[in-house]
């Protein structure tokens, strides 16, 4: 199976390939922090959050499908995929991209439900009604626009649930009228996002989740030490002045090489779903610290060869790209030889 990342704001991760071939999406990192889980780390607590990627991605579904064949081992190979894609469920219906077949480029047919698959694979439920018990609706579940929810069968009818990454929530939302989409929403396919003034949900005080919980405009930049000070939605907008916004991160704006002082080359950006924009921007690495490289090899490598390594990653700060000319400085062999 193709299978697509999705980070912790519910869309998908910026990183992640797309295309015809997508067969199902899952959990991985590329919002405000990774999936957490044991590894040689820096700190020495074996737990990292950095792990990510589609190598996060890929087990996860590989991890559910154990459990669907934990459930019902006569089930063949292929009736396992047709159990984890007829059980996922749709979500950025407003970016996603949806076609008639309900299949997205960027998800398949959606993220992969553990429970709804299980539940599947036991013979309790059949067909598009088999959900997890979690996504059927508890309560208030005609909730109108702006409402938190966690599936479609929260919302009232002609509304979904969409992640709102400026709300740091999942909300309903209505499809975008002739007329434009309302001040204070953002159009996104074919529906409007809202934000918080929009909602109603300014707080008092900032927090650091890449969302502008006072609604100043000014969003976490004002917390010292943030580190999403820099994050974005896919909005020019977001970001701060000379900036531009490149898939989720805000970078510097140029129009040539020069402008970008040795920092990168200027080319035009992208949003979180691969699309070129007009604007450009310096560097387009969002991957500015690349901690997880640093965590792989911490404890696996003798003492001189992992400082040398450290000290080409200055410290996690290099480009991505970088990352692989530093990996050169590591002896790969046999322990016979003195590698790792």
């Amino acid at each position: 199976m193709a299978v697509g990342a999705v980070d912790d704001t519910g869309l998908k991760a910026y990183y992640s390939s797309f295309g015809p071939g997508m067969d199902i999406a899952a959990p991985s990192n590329g919002g405000l922090q990774g999936i957490t889980t044991t590894s040689p780390s820096v700190n020495g607590d074996g737990v990292t959050d950095s792990f990510g990627g589609t190598s996060s991605a890929c087990p996860f579904v590989a991890g559910v499908a154990g459990l669907v064949l934990s459930a019902n081992p006569e089930l063949t190979a292929a009736e396992v995929r047709a159990i984890l894609k007829k059980t996922a469920r749709k979500i950025d219906q407003a970016g996603g991209e949806y076609n008639e077949e309900g299949e997205s480029p960027f998800y398949g047919a959606g993220l992969v439900n553990a429970a709804a698959a299980v539940r599947m694979a036991k013979g309790l439920c059949m067909g598009p009604d088999c959900v997890a018990p979690s996504d059927v609706c508890q309560g208030n579940c005609d909730r109108n626009i702006c409402g938190i929810c966690r599936t479609d069968a929260d919302c009232k009818e002609g509304l979904v649930c969409q992640a709102a990454p400026g709300l740091a929530a999942q909300v309903c939302v209505a499809k975008a009228p002739p007329e434009g989409c309302p001040t204070n929403t953002t159009k996104r396919g074919n529906y409007c996002i809202p934000n918080r003034v929009f909602c109603g949900t300014c707080q008092a005080q900032e927090s650091c989740n890449a969302s502008d919980d006072n609604c100043n405009g000014e969003r976490e930049e004002e917390l010292e030490g943030c580190p999403t000070a820099h994050r974005c939605l896919d909005r020019d907008e977001d970001c701060g002045p000379g900036e531009v916004c490149a898939a989720t991160v805000c970078v510097k704006a140029c129009k040539k090489d020069a402008d970008c002082d040795g920092t990168g080359r200027c080319r035009k950006t992208k949003t979180r779903y691969g699309k070129t924009k007009s604007a450009k921007g310096c560097g387009l690495d969002p991957l500015r610290a690349c901690k997880i490289a640093c965590e792989s090899v911490a404890s696996t490598v003798e003492d001189e060869a992992r400082e040398t390594f450290t000290s080409c990653m200055q410290d996690g700060e290099v480009s991505c790209g970088t990352v692989f000319s530093c990996v050169g400085t590591l002896l790969i062999g046999t322990p016979n030889s003195g590698g790792q």
